[in-house]
């Protein structure tokens, strides 16, 4: 025989669905340091802990948070309002988070890559109609040093 769960008042409903909108935050983060610094997926699911409250996801922009939380990178910030339904039986709440998604963030190996290939762009761009392209001599002060690499494939 199935035993049917015990039905909880509205206002025991209410303080489930307060206590897991305080917790939630925790919940999706994933690897995010914040919710106004989003880099990586969030953990966008129907249900959290033990709570027996089902939660639904929709984003307002999909194509760049879907609504299963998989984050698209984007290239400058991103403002997301996630709409998530709450519900419990006959009872359910409707709220709103807003979620700002950012680019990756650069380590200063790859931002020097990153400026070097714009300065190389750079000067590629300046020598389009010339019969040969003329490599920068410095950069950031330093000169500039380079070499060709020759595969060698004798004995």
């Amino acid at each position: 025989m199935e035993v049917d769960p015990i039905l909880l008042s509205g206002e025991e409903i209410n303080t489930l669905f307060t206590d897991l909108l305080n917790q939630l935050p925790e919940y999706i983060l994933g690897k995010n340091e914040s919710l106004e610094e989003v880099v990586h997926d969030l953990n966008l699911t129907q249900h959290y802990g033990d709570s027996p409250i089902d939660v639904k996801w929709e984003s307002s922009s999909p194509g760049i948070l879907s609504d299963d939380g998989q984050v698209n990178e984007v290239e400058k910030e991103e403002k997301v309002l996630l709409i998530l339904q709450l519900s419990y039986g006959e009872h359910s709440m409707t709220k709103e988070i807003s979620v700002t998604l950012v680019p990756p963030r650069l380590t200063e190996e790859e931002l020097l890559y990153q400026e070097m290939g714009e300065l190389l762009e750079q000067s590629q761009a300046a020598y389009m109609e010339e019969e040969a392209w003329k490599l920068p001599l410095e950069w950031r002060g330093e000169s500039i040093r380079r070499s060709q690499v020759v595969d060698d494939n004798s004995l």
